[in-house]
């Protein structure tokens, strides 16, 4: 008896100390290793920056400018407006416009107190300035000239051909003459003669056939 009370005293002594008596197996609890925390570092927002690639460049706007053209007195030349796209294979050339109620001031005073001025338009070479400067006249687009008046708008001429006698040239030109008014006649008549006179400085006179027939005695006839 003594010796069942001596065991029993001794396998609570051993139970209390995590020892289980007699071999029984005993549970271990796992213990976790730490694991070390690293500290979280945020991340700064990313930020834009311009670049040289990245600015656009603009545009150079041109702006209408005008110029005195030495050897016309007074007169001026308006923007230069380019005819063709190809700045490579191109000429300039003048033809001429209406500045009207100028009375003379900036070109030579013509019809209503307006002013006959030069005008400096680019176009594909050439090799007979009178054909050119001509047919860049009938074909100027009166949109292109701020300020400035073309006497043909309503006409539809192509240039035919030109004869040379001394000092007189003979246009012969084709298609339909119209004119917009009994202030247009003069605008006409100056705008095609004065754009052949300045092709060639030993001109003086200049007789313009519109389908052979003169062409102020076509105005007159449509003024009537």
């Amino acid at each position: 008896m003594r010796n069942l009370s001596g065991f029993v005293l001794l396998s609570l002594l051993l139970s209390a100390c995590g020892i289980l008596p007699f071999g029984q197996g005993a549970t271990e609890t796992p213990t976790l290793a730490p694991t070390a925390i690293v500290p979280h570092t945020p991340i700064p927002a990313a930020t834009s920056q311009a670049t040289p690639t990245d600015i656009a460049l603009a545009s150079p706007t041109l702006e209408a400018t005008s110029a005195r053209m030495p050897g016309l007195g007074d007169a001026y030349i308006a923007t230069p407006v380019p005819a063709v796209t190809d700045a490579v294979n191109t000429q300039t050339i003048i033809i001429f416009m209406v500045l009207p109620g100028d009375n003379g001031l900036m070109g030579e005073r013509i019809g209503c107190a307006d002013s006959l001025v030069p005008v400096e338009v680019a176009i594909p070479p050439y090799i007979d300035p009178i054909r050119a400067a001509l047919t860049a006249l009938f074909d100027a687009d009166i949109a292109d000239y701020p300020g400035l008046f073309n006497g043909l708008y309503l006409s539809q001429l192509a240039f035919g051909s030109v004869s040379l006698d001394g000092t007189t040239a003979t246009v012969r030109l084709t298609g339909r003459l119209v004119s917009g008014g009994i202030c247009d006649d003069p605008r006409i008549i100056a705008q095609i003669k004065t754009t052949v006179l300045l092709q060639n400085p030993l001109l003086t006179e200049v007789s313009v056939l519109v389908d052979g027939r003169i062409l102020e005695e076509i105005l007159s006839l449509q003024g009537k």
